[in-house]
């Protein structure tokens, strides 16, 4: 029985990290991608930024909701975490299309190529881990 349990937070901590791994990415790639485009136009970066920022905030947010659950991630720890992520996802695209002046096609842009990362990051990972 202790067996099971040591399995299944092992396999949640992985898990855990792996989200962990993607968010940062998320974050590093948002940073690079509009600190290159300061040198083209300020609304564009700042779009860009934005958009990254509304992809990688609630990814984040799920992370943590999924790290605090431990091995216990039921259906009701999935359904909170989705509700949120969708909740902070709208609330920031809104808030930056409202307060700033914005290119919508840079944040909507931003905010699809970070849901991109989450599928690449464990790709490489992978790849890195296989022996040659």
């Amino acid at each position: 029985m202790l067996s099971v349990r040591t399995g299944k937070l092992a396999r949640s901590l992985a898990h855990a990290d792996m989200m962990i791994r993607v968010v940062t990415a998320q974050f590093l790639a948002t940073l690079v991608i509009s600190a290159v485009c300061l040198f083209i136009d300020w609304v564009i970066a700042g779009s860009l930024f934005a958009g990254g920022v509304a992809a990688a905030v609630p990814n984040g947010f799920v992370a943590w909701r999924f790290a605090a659950a431990g091995a216990r991630v039921d259906a009701r720890v999935l359904i909170l975490a989705e509700v949120g992520r969708w909740l902070l996802s709208v609330a920031i695209l809104g808030g930056a299309m409202l307060l700033a002046s914005a290119n919508l096609l840079a944040l909507l842009g931003a905010f699809a190529l970070m849901h991109v990362v989450p599928v690449v990051v464990p790709l490489l990972t992978q790849r890195r881990s296989e022996p040659a």
